[in-house]
Parts: C-alpha cells; sequence; structure tokens
C-alpha cells in the first residue's frame, strides 16, 4: 500500500522567511476497503446455498462453509464419508428352518437342540461398493430362562464355524423378536463381498440334562452391511462486505467544455459522425499518477477513438482502458463516429484490487470444469477462477472502469462453487484469503504554513545565567491555536546549551564548565504539519576558571623517619594537564605530578600542617594536609650465637639472641622468645629497656637434639605490645649442625701397653729434632747499620 506523501514547500533563510501563501501540506493514500484485512469478523456476511438455490432464499448449503478468524477468510467444503448402510436377510436353508428366511415376519423356527442354519444372503447389487463393516442381526426370543442350557450363535465362513455368541444362565428369557439382537462380526483379511454372499448363521440349541429350560424360535437372521457409495452434488459458499467511501480516484470529464469540431451537443452527450472533442488541459493531482481513460457510448456499432498530448507535443492514439504515458498536465482528443459519446472519465493511480491467498486440500473429489471461485465488485464480476487450483496466488486486477465519482458504497463479494463426484471418502477443500486491498484512492490536503516572531541571536558568559526567550505568544497559524503549535530545536552543540520549550517559551541553559557556538534550528508545526524554522546561534564566551583540587580529609599519621606517600587529584576544565603545577611550602613535602602524590618525609615528631597549592596559567587555590608525626621504637634481631659454638647430640647450649634498638624511642620490657623447629626452649626472657641505637642480649639455654641439623628462631616482642616503626623485622633464624655426641675412652692396663714414660721422652725427643732444624735453616740476624 502506499504510505503518506509529505510535501514540505519550505524556503530556509537564516532566519527562515515565510513561504507561498497555499500550498499542497500532504497527500495520503486511501484504503477503499479497509475490511480486507480480514481482522474483523463482524464486517463480512457469509450465506451456505446449494448450487442453484436463489441468493435470497434460505440457506441450504450442508457441507460448505465460511469465516473470517486469525487475519484471513477461509471459504470452503468438507464432504463426509458417505456411507450406506443395507440389511440383507437369509434367502436359503440347510436345515428346513423356512420359517427364519427373509425379513422379520412373526413367523418363526423353534428348536430344542437341532441346529437352524441359514444362508444365501444376496449382495450382487452391491458388489461395486466398498464394505465398511457388517453386523449379523438375528430376531429371536427364548421365552424362559437359561438355567443349565445354552443357545449359541456362530457364522459358517468357507465351513469354519466362528462362536459370535453364547448365551446361558441368564435370570429372564431372552425377547428379540421385535427389535432384533445384532453384533459386529469380523473377518481378519477383512470381508469380501464374494465371503457374504456365502456365509451362513448358525443358531444352536444347546441341552443339558433330561429336561429343557426353554427352546430358541427364530424369525429372521441378517446382515447388517455399512458401505462407502459413490455420490455427487454441488454447493455455494458467499461472502460479501460493504463499505462506505468518499475518496473517489475518478475524474470525471465535462462534456460542456472543452474544443467540439463537427460535433454536437445532444441529451445523449456528444453526438458525432466522425467529429472531435478535445479536451481542456488538466492538472495532474498532486503526487499522483494518471490512470486509465474509459468511455461509454449509446451505439455499440459505432466508435470512439481516443488520443493524449504527448510530452513532445504530438498527438499518440491509445485504445480504452489504457494509461495514457504522460508526466505532467494531460489534454485528451476524442474523435466520435456514428454514435454519441455519453460519458468520459479517467481513472487516478490505476485503482486496483490486490487479492493474496491459497488453495488447499484434496481436489481429486472436485469437478475442475465447475468448481470456481469469483470476485464480484459492485456487482460485476472481474475474476472467474479455477478452485481446484492447489497452492498460493496473487491476483492484481484494475476496477477503474467499475467505479464512478458519485459512489457513495462499495460492495466486494467473493463466490466459491464446489461440484463433486466421487467414490463416497472424505475430502477437504479450502480456499484462504489473506487480504484484499483496493488502492489508487487519496486524498490531498492543503493548508498554510505558521507565522512567527523572530527569536535572533545572543551571546552570553561561561558559567552565567541562562536564557527565556518568548516565542508561542508571538506565532500564527490559519487552522492551529497557537498554543496547540508543536515546537522542536534542532541543536548542533549540545554540549555547550541546552534547549527546551516551557510554557510556550524559549528557555535555554548553558552547560557548566563549556563555551562555544551552537546553532539552533526552530521548527514550528501545525496540525496539519505545515512549519515554520528559524535558525538563530547562541555563543557562549569562554570564562577561564580555577583548577580543581581535591580536599585532604581528616589528619595523616605519619612515622618519624618514614617517607608517606598521598594521593591527590587535581583538574582545570580550561587547561591541559601539563600546564599545572602543584607545590608544597615544606621542603620534606615533595610533589610528584606525574603521578599525582605528595611525598612527606617529616624531620621532626608532633602535629604540623602543610600546604599544597594548584595553579593554572592564571588562578591558584590551596587545601591545607595536616599530619601527625609520631616517633616509636623499632626493635630487631640482628644475631644469635651458641655457646659452645660447637654443639653435638645431647649437649646442654646457650642460644644467646641479640637484640638491637633502630627506632627513635627508648623500649621497656622487651620479650623474646626461642624455638626449635617450632618448639620453644628456654621460656620468655626480658630485656628490662633499650634505648635507640643500644643493643643487649639474653640466653635461652636448650639440649641439643639427636638430629644433624636444627633450626633456631628468635622472636622479639612475640606479643606485639610495642608499637614499632616496622613489625615486619621481629624474626630471626639460624641453621644450627648437630654434631654426634663423644664416646668415652677406655685406658687398658696390658704388658703390650706403652708407658706413660716413654710417651712423654718420645714426644721431648721429637721437639729437640724441631729445634735444631729451625737453627740450622732460619734467617740470619738482623744487624744494625751504623
Amino acid at each position: 500500500m502506499r504510505r503518506a506523501i509529505l510535501l514540505m514547500l519550505i524556503l530556509v533563510t537564516l532566519p527562515l522567511s515565510s513561504v507561498e501563501a497555499r500550498s499542497v501540506h500532504s497527500t495520503e493514500d486511501i484504503d477503499l476497503f479497509p475490511q480486507g484485512d480480514m481482522n474483523d469478523p463482524s464486517v463480512w456476511e457469509f450465506k451456505r446455498h446449494l448450487a442453484f438455490t436463489n441468493e435470497n432464499a434460505a440457506e441450504d448449503g450442508e457441507y460448505v462453509h465460511g469465516m473470517v478468524a486469525d487475519g484471513h477468510m477461509t471459504m470452503g467444503i468438507s464432504l463426509p464419508h458417505h456411507l450406506e448402510t443395507q440389511t440383507v436377510w437369509a434367502s436359503t436353508t440347510s436345515t428346513d428352518s423356512n420359517a427364519t428366511l427373509g425379513p422379520p415376519d412373526g413367523a418363526y423356527t423353534w428348536s430344542l437342540g437341532p441346529d437352524i442354519t441359514v444362508g444365501g444372503f444376496d449382495v450382487s447389487s452391491y458388489s461395486t461398493n466398498t464394505i465398511v463393516s457388517v453386523e449379523l442381526v438375528i430376531h429371536f426370543e427364548v421365552p424362559d430362562p437359561l438355567l443349565q442350557d445354552k443357545v449359541r450363535f456362530s457364522v459358517i465362513n468357507n465351513g469354519i464355524h466362528d462362536l459370535v455368541k453364547t448365551w446361558g444362565n441368564t435370570q429372564n428369557g431372552l425377547y428379540y423378536m421385535s427389535n432384533g439382537w445384532s453384533i459386529e462380526i469380523f473377518d481378519d483379511g477383512g470381508w469380501t463381498w464374494d465371503e457374504l454372499g456365502n456365509i451362513e448363521a448358525n443358531l444352536d440349541y444347546v441341552s443339558v440334562g433330561g429336561t429343557d429350560d426353554s427352546q430358541l424360535n427364530a424369525d429372521a437372521v441378517g446382515l447388517k452391511i455399512t458401505m462407502q457409495t459413490p455420490w455427487y452434488g454441488a454447493e455455494r459458499v458467499v461472502a460479501k462486505s460493504t463499505v462506505e467511501i468518499e475518496h473517489i480516484p475518478i475524474i470525471d470529464l465535462d462534456l460542456s467544455s472543452g474544443t467540439l469540431d463537427s460535433v454536437s451537443i445532444a441529451p445523449c452527450g456528444l453526438d458525432s459522425d466522425g467529429g472531435t472533442w478535445t479536451t481542456d488541459t488538466m492538472e495532474k493531482p498532486a503526487a499522483q499518477l494518471w490512470g486509465r481513460v474509459h468511455v461509454s457510448h449509446s451505439d455499440e456499432n459505432g466508435s470512439v477513438g481516443i488520443e493524449f498530448l504527448s510530452s513532445d507535443g504530438e498527438w499518440t492514439s491509445m485504445n480504452e482502458g489504457m494509461i495514457p504515458s504522460v508526466t505532467g498536465d494531460l489534454t485528451l482528443r476524442f474523435t466520435i463516429t456514428d454514435t454519441c459519446l455519453t460519458n468520459a472519465k479517467i481513472d487516478i493511480n490505476d485503482p486496483s484490487l490486490s487479492i493474496t491467498g491459497s488453495i488447499s486440500g484434496d481436489v481429486s473429489a472436485m469437478n475442475s470444469a465447475s468448481t470456481r471461485w469469483t470476485i464480484v465488485v459492485n456487482g460485476e464480476t472481474i475474476a472467474n477462477n479455477d478452485g481446484t487450483q492447489i497452492g498460493p496466488f496473487d491476483r492484481v486486477i484494475p476496477i477503474g472502469h467499475l467505479l464512478d465519482s458519485d459512489d457513495t458504497e462499495l460492495e466486494i463479494t467473493i463466490k466459491s462453487w464446489y461440484n463433486w463426484g466421487h467414490d463416497g471418502s472424505p475430502a477437504n477443500v479450502s480456499l484462504r484469503i489473506n487480504e484484499i486491498v483496493i488502492d489508487g484512492a487519496y486524498h490531498i490536503e492543503y493548508d498554510e504554513n505558521p507565522q512567527c516572531n523572530f527569536i535572533g541571536s545572543h551571546t552570553l558568559q561561561e558559567d552565567g545565567g541562562g536564557l527565556i526567550l518568548p516565542l508561542l505568544e508571538g506565532c500564527s497559524d490559519d487552522r492551529t491555536d497557537s498554543d496547540e503549535l508543536g515546537v522542536t530545536f534542532q541543536n548542533s552543540n549540545p554540549n555547550i546549551v541546552e534547549v527546551n520549550l516551557q510554557e510556550g517559551q524559549v528557555v535555554i541553559r548553558l552547560i557548566p564548565e563549556a563555551s562555544g557556538v551552537a546553532q539552533i534550528t526552530t521548527t514550528v508545526t501545525d496540525s496539519a504539519g505545515n512549519q515554520w524554522q528559524e535558525i538563530f546561534t547562541i555563543t557562549v564566551e569562554n570564562v577561564d576558571d580555577e583548577p580543581i583540587l581535591s580536599d585532604f580529609l581528616g589528619v595523616w599519621p605519619v612515622s618519624l623517619g618514614e617517607t608517606l606517600v598521598i594521593n591527590f587529584s587535581v583538574s582545570d576544565v580550561d587547561s591541559f594537564g601539563d600546564d599545572l603545577v602543584v607545590t608544597t611550602d615544606k621542603s620534606w613535602a615533595t610533589v610528584n605530578m606525574a603521578e599525582r602524590q605528595i611525598i612527606i618525609d617529616a624531620p621532626s615528631p608532633g602535629a604540623t600542617s602543610v600546604l599544597v597549592s594548584a595553579c593554572d596559567q592564571s588562578n591558584c587555590v590551596e587545601r591545607e594536609l595536616d599530619l601527625e608525626v609520631t616517633a616509636r621504637p623499632d626493635l630487631e634481631i640482628y644475631s644469635i650465637t651458641t655457646d659452645p659454638s660447637e654443639v653435638r647430640a645431647g649437649d646442654i647450649v646457650g642460644v644467646e639472641v641479640f637484640v638491637r634498638n633502630t627506632g627513635q624511642v627508648d623500649a621497656y620490657e622487651i620479650s623474646v622468645r626461642c624455638s626449635m623447629s617450632g618448639s620453644s626452649f628456654g621460656g620468655i626472657q626480658m630485656i628490662q629497656k633499650l634505648e635507640p641505637g643500644s643493643s643487649n642480649s639474653v640466653t635461652c639455654d636448650m639440649r641439643a637434639p639427636d638430629d644433624g641439623s636444627v633450626i633456631i628462631n628468635a622472636t622479639v616482642d612475640n606479643g606485639n605490645t610495642i608499637e614499632e616503626q616496622n613489625e615486619n623485622n621481629n624474626d630471626f633464624e639460624i641453621l644450627l649442625p648437630i654434631g654426634k655426641a663423644l664416646e668415652e675412652t677406655v685406658v687398658e692396663d696390658t704388658s703390650s701397653s706403652i708407658s706413660s714414660n716413654m710417651i712423654y721422652f718420645g714426644s721431648a725427643g721429637i721437639l729437640l729434632i724441631i729445634l735444631v732444624l729451625f737453627g740450622l735453616f732460619a734467617p740470619a740476624k738482623i744487624k744494625k747499620i751504623e
């Protein structure tokens, strides 16, 4: 479908000036048949009839149906399984049970034991039909209850007895003389007509004991056969909908205007024998297309020739019902021969009926020559289609020749005929219509543009106040009240200013810390979409802002002798980061601008403050940084020794731990704990006082284990009772080798042992030899030189 085409005739200046007084505001495509979307079942009327029943008669269609649901129309037929039931009665008996032959007539054969066997079911007249089911029907009675005796019914098929029912131990007699008793009987391979013609029914009264309980009285035996039979018929379903219409895309040509050449004006219209009528030049409706030319004349033996004036000024012939190939204004010339031209018109946009849908189902049961569906517009059939053509369809049919400019209603009728003739099996055929669209109609709306007083351009200062300017009170429109006019703004630089409308006034709000130029396009629109525009500028002059330096909240603690790093943030909307300078008023407080850090190395304890300044090229801001400088001891173990230094297993060893105070103040009540491989020994040792820079030691006694080596660990201030500068240097450990224990030496007093005197004399001799050798080889004595 065509969409609305907005034609805006706008002359844009700076600011925008008004346009010509009257213009085509917009053209709108009109759907002549909105019911065609199939969303409202209430606008469609359906009737079901036999094929040749009068349209106004009561509905008598039985199998056709029609409805609108789920966004589409369905018109179809549902043929059921065509079944017929016939009862065939036995005509022969091999047991002389003649009273049981034929239909039930009150005469019966009775038995107290002998079988009653009947057959001869004549089915020859049905043999062309398909068997659906078979029932055995027996009209009989057993007057008295069966206490011991039984009654058995069997079917004999090709000599094989098939027991179908046994009666016994009944409380009362069995009475089926009038209504009959029946049961469906089956054959493994399905019944055939030959089998039904040859089967027999056997009725047996089984007597038990010396006395009979009752007797079997059989009146008639039959086969009730349900079969599928051929049939035929014809029905139709009709859907009709009517809509009121206003915008007819037809231009009637005025027979009284234009140029006549050998043509006379008559009561019938324009009468001539070869003369011509040239129309006035017609202006094409805005944003539309020329459609087809249609004529009517009084004498079918006469003729009306049609020509149009082409774009190059030549007359070109065309047939009636065709579209002239002209894009601009149109002039037509008619040659009237032996007839009276009663009417001439041209449609716009070639109005057409578009219909989409599909056909589905089993069309084999339908007669393709007479199963049809048709489309009727205002009583005229415009399409006659094959109703057995399975699959989707999409048809576009011109209908301009069926429309008149004075029409107030449009009637659309869909008719679907179904003519069937087949073997009686079920069949379903469905015509589905998804949508019916009739396009070509249009509506042109004319309007004046709104007019407003100019707003003008303005200059403001950054960080200053905004601006409120009147607008709607200075606007007017030919169709819309000023307070109902729509206003929109197009802002070229929303990072500088915000623009909106409040109570008919233009409100301009400055964006903080922003400057520059914004171009504002103001558009005022009336209810029809016509517009007035003005383009104005807002210039915001720059103001140099101070830097923004973050505050230093609270008091910052710092230990004397330690370096404290404090992060800060600084920015300036008017400066680059490299152009900012941050300084302090203390030499021991330095600034790292790259990392945005202040490094504190306080020289003395106590409360103090640092003045931090941040400056751009023209402005400075200052912040106070408050510090609390504290002095603390710092205890560390710098050595562990043992006495003796060579330790053997089982020795009692003194482990001496050396502690030093590297802090700035005295430390008191210093605890030292010794441990070996995680186990404490020697108890907690105490040092009463350590001044800054001084050291002391404690000794922990231990017994050396048998291990080859152990880890000796010492911890100072094990309970963390002393607040130190560094709590991570309180541990120290060594790896202590453990030697094997010494064995005791036993001296044996035997004749072979060397006496102690011999040892002494031997040692003295060796010493004497060493002295002699030294005297021989020693350097000469140093002489004093005069």
